[in-house]
């Protein structure tokens, strides 16, 4: 079974009555109505929507016909319909983002490794619970929030300060955003145009399918190296310890944008008698 987006279909077309709905939630809340108002009406009618679904829906840039970049660069898709307009959607993005509105909304936990974090016994996540551990969602696996993070800020730190990842920093840097926006493009356009083909018969499924994994796998490399652009351009130069010093005083989402570069997951072993909690923990490097 192929997952899909709701309001589009598999190839990333729209789904018309789905898309309406969207559409209609969107226009309600712009008009003024609380979110909470559209989810009831959209549940009356048979939906299983929630404030949550319907607002992540709603916020992410699919629904405009783009996505971010690792380095939270929006960028067009060529491969996706959009169901809304930039306005409008950047209407709607500024009224979930109203301090106002979030006032009695429960705090969340910000985690430095949400969705990064696998066990070793099972290959699920690991999610954190309260302050004190992240537990795997499958079995009983857990070790202490604290040594994870803390062992995994110190391989981080020590990955990028190697030569090799200095190296690879320097290369994105003279590379240039720029150019690796334009690579984005020309593998958007190139996907643009494999569709056309296919669409007027010139292609069968078997040339688009293979096309679209060439241009996606190269869409995917330039959004790395932009990520890389934009992660050396702040710390190109630096000794290894202003690295330190950028890392202790950086918030929680440049660590996070900063790891998502580096790393691709941490595994964490089983406890086993004898073996520290830290040396149960390994990294999988991009």
């Amino acid at each position: 079974m192929v997952s899909r987006a709701y309001g589009w279909d598999a190839d990333g077309h729209l789904i018309d009555d789905e898309a309406d709905i969207l559409r209609t939630a969107a226009a309600d809340i712009l008009d003024g109505r609380a979110v909470s108002q559209v989810v009831k009406d959209l549940r009356d009618r048979g939906g299983t929507w929630t404030v949550g679904t319907l607002t992540r829906a709603l916020r992410n840039p699919r629904i405009i016909g783009a996505t971010r970049t690792r380095a939270g660069d929006l960028v067009d898709r060529a491969d996706v319909d959009p169901i809304l307009d930039r306005d409008d959607w950047e209407r709607l993005t500024a009224i979930f983002d109203d301090p106002a509105r979030k006032r009695y909304a429960p705090k969340s936990r910000s985690s430095l490794l949400t969705g990064l974090v696998r066990c070793a016994r099972d290959d699920q996540t690991m999610v954190r619970r309260g302050e004190a551990e992240t537990r795997c969602t499958e079995c009983s696996s857990s070790i202490a929030t604290t040594i994870l993070e803390s062992e995994t800020a110190a391989a981080v730190l020590a990955r990028v300060a190697s030569p090799l990842w200095r190296a690879a920093l320097a290369g994105a840097l003279a590379e240039g955003g720029d150019r690796y926006r334009t690579q984005i493009a020309d593998a958007d356009q190139r996907m643009k145009v494999l569709a056309e083909s296919f669409g007027s018969g010139e292609a069968d499924r078997v040339a688009l399918d293979a096309g679209l994994a060439a241009a996606r796998e190269r869409r995917a490399r330039a959004e790395y190296g932009l990520a890389l652009a934009e992660v050396g351009r702040h710390l190109d130069g630096i000794s290894d310890e202003q690295l330190v010093e950028w890392w202790t005083a950086a918030s929680l989402q440049d660590r996070r944008a900063f790891i998502m570069v580096v790393l691709d997951r941490v595994v964490v072993a089983p406890k086993t008698r004898g073996v520290p909690p830290a040396d149960r923990v390994s990294f999988v490097w991009r």
